[in-house]
């Protein structure tokens, strides 16, 4: 078994609360915007290729 990958320090302090919650709630709105304008007509996910037909990013 593979010992587990930290990706947060561990004096990284743990909030809880309302302001917390609000702030998931409006973080995922956001990525539901993100994901909405990516999907086309008929749901199909739409691709940007550069004018060779490649990956633009990368």
């Amino acid at each position: 078994m593979h010992a587990p990958v930290l990706v947060l320090k561990d004096s990284l302090k743990r909030e809880s609360g309302t302001k917390v919650h609000r702030a998931n709630i409006q973080a995922s709105k956001a990525v539901a915007d993100i994901i909405r304008t990516t999907l086309g007509p008929r749901s199909m996910l739409k691709m940007l290729l550069d004018a060779g037909g490649g990956n633009p990013f990368g």
